[in-house]
């Protein structure tokens, strides 16, 4: 059976006109791609994606770290055209008529406590007091990088229940801009849907793309 062995490394110099090379990120540990203008692509999920029954329920006492939501960012750091990609199935009780809102956060150490937030998204609309089901997508863009770089996000339910709205809006086109030289770490997400809300978190899919 053919195979190929890569040993992982940091992000390898331009190739010359006309050429590409495949790679091993050190710090992602996926397979990449340079091509001759320098730019990286490939995509990037933690290997425990699909992760059944995450959180159980939900504690919203504070905005709370979403488990398994992290993504590592690669050796290289953040390159224009990246997008981080969530996709999130959750069901909540008839408990909670508060407003959710979503940090996108980003550093070394995964706590509410350390890692900065560069990301607010707040739904354009409450929760009410009914039972929901549904599936929270949430994407972050970056459009530029360097000390004054700018990312663009969105968050919107697919609702399951149609009768209901119990899980609140949806929020497009938040764009934010932060420095970006040498960021290093994970971006993952918190949440603060409100201290009597009662989520159940079923499944959470993460991916970096670009």
């Amino acid at each position: 059976m053919a195979s190929v062995k890569m040993s992982r490394q940091t992000a390898p110099t331009t190739p010359a006109s006309g050429s590409s090379v495949l790679w091993a990120d050190s710090l992602t540990k996926r397979q990449l791609q340079t091509d001759d203008a320098g730019h990286h692509y490939g995509s990037v999920s933690p290997q425990n994606m699909l992760m059944q029954l995450v959180q159980n329920p939900f504690d919203f006492t504070a905005d709370s770290p979403l488990f398994r939501s992290d993504l590592a960012i690669p050796s290289y750091g953040l390159q224009a055209g990246m997008c981080f990609l969530w996709r999130i199935t959750a069901q909540k009780t008839s408990a909670g008529t508060a407003t959710p809102v979503i940090n996108v956060r980003v550093g070394r150490h995964r706590t509410v406590l350390v890692d900065s937030s560069r990301m607010t998204l707040t739904m354009n609309a409450a929760q009410t007091a009914a039972n929901e089901s549904g599936i929270l997508t949430v994407m972050v863009s970056i459009r530029s990088t360097g000390a004054s770089g700018v990312w663009a996000g969105a968050a919107a339910w697919s609702k399951l229940l149609a009768s209901t709205a119990g899980l609140g809006g949806n929020i497009d086109n938040v764009a934010s801009s932060w420095n970006m030289n040498g960021a290093r770490g994970y971006v993952w997400l918190s949440i603060n849907a409100g201290a009597s809300s009662v989520w159940t978190i079923h499944n959470v899919v993460a991916e970096l793309i670009g």
